[in-house]
């Protein structure tokens, strides 16, 4: 249990040193905003309280934003998508019960239903990060376009960190 708290409090740290510090330095014409943070709330414990979860997402999320300049949108994207988590999950790992406490990774879940989790929990946060953020129709296209890409970057960004240290026990 000690092991587990300290894991989490090293991968809250570690990941949001890694966004603020160095991806949230990259941009390509303003298209392009990789986000990798999200990946904290994705492969938390399954057996993770929801309190918890919204929790550790608010902060998280609270703390990209200072250092970002967007307060309270980090907050807000990464907030949802740990509230809809446990539905996600239920959906797309349906043998998966309550008393298992893995964390969700490639090796315990397979690569394919671990890649439509990472896509589609992305998507998320970046359809309602940008979204709020823009706030208008009149740019409907160039915001949808910055979805995509950045959805798509980001889900690469994560999916390669994952492959590379992921437990191959499962």
């Amino acid at each position: 249990m000690n092991n587990l708290i300290v894991r989490l409090v090293l991968r809250f740290i570690g990941y949001l040193l890694l966004q603020v510090l160095v991806l949230n330095n990259v941009e390509l014409n303003g298209l392009m905003n990789p986000y990798f943070y999200p990946l904290f709330i994705l492969v938390l414990p399954l057996r993770t309280p929801q309190w918890l979860t919204l929790c550790l997402a608010f902060a998280m999320g609270y703390l990209v934003g200072i250092f970002t300049g967007t307060a309270g949108l980090h907050a807000a994207a990464l907030v949802f998508i740990a509230f809809i988590r446990p539905t996600i999950i239920a959906v797309l790992f349906p043998g998966v019960n309550d008393e298992d406490n893995s964390e969700l990774n490639l090796g315990k879940f397979g690569p394919v239903n671990f890649i439509m989790y990472v896509l589609l929990m992305v998507f998320i946060h970046h359809f309602i990060f940008f979204s709020v953020q823009v706030w208008s129709f009149s740019l409907f296209f160039y915001t949808l376009l910055k979805i995509l890409i950045s959805s798509i970057i980001s889900s690469l960004l994560i999916l390669l960190a994952e492959y590379l240290f992921w437990n191959k026990k499962g």
